[in-house]
C-alpha cells in the first residue's frame, strides 16, 4: 500500500524522482519546490490519509475532523488545514520528528488538531 501512495505522491506532486525519494522527502527538499508543488504535494498526502482512515472505522472520526479543518477558512484565506501545515513545516519545530520526512510531519499535524478538537 505505501508503494503505491508513494508513486501517487511522486506523480501529482509533480516531484521528479523515485517514489522513495517522494516518500521521504526532506524538509530541504520541499524548501526547495516552487509553491504550487508543494500545495500539490500537501494535497495528495491528505488524501491519502483521509481515504486511508475513512476505510478503518477507528479512523473514521480523524477523517471527519480533517473535512471539518478543510471547510474551515484560514485568516490567509486558504483552508485551515493547509495554512496549518504550511507554516509548521516552515518552522523548525518539527525538525527531527517523523524521521525528518515532509509526510510525517503532515500526519503529525493533522493528529495534533484533530485531538486537540
Amino acid at each position: 500500500m505505501r508503494r503505491k501512495f508513494v508513486l501517487v505522491v511522486a506523480f501529482c506532486s509533480g516531484f521528479l524522482g523515485t517514489a522513495e525519494d517522494a516518500a521521504s522527502l526532506s524538509f530541504e527538499e520541499f524548501d526547495g519546490l516552487p509553491n504550487w508543488q508543494r500545495e500539490n504535494f500537501i494535497s495528495t498526502v491528505l488524501h491519502y490519509y483521509y481515504y486511508n482512515y475513512l476505510e478503518d472505522p477507528a479512523m473514521a472520526p480523524t477523517a471527519d475532523c480533517m473535512t471539518d479543518l478543510d471547510r474551515e477558512t484560514a485568516a490567509d484565506g486558504d483552508p485551515y488545514l493547509l495554512s496549518v501545515i504550511l507554516r509548521d513545516l516552515g518552522s523548525s519545530a518539527f525538525d527531527g520528528s517523523a524521521d525528518n520526512s515532509v509526510e510525517g510531519v503532515i500526519k503529525d499535524i493533522i493528529d495534533r488538531e484533530c485531538e486537540s478538537r
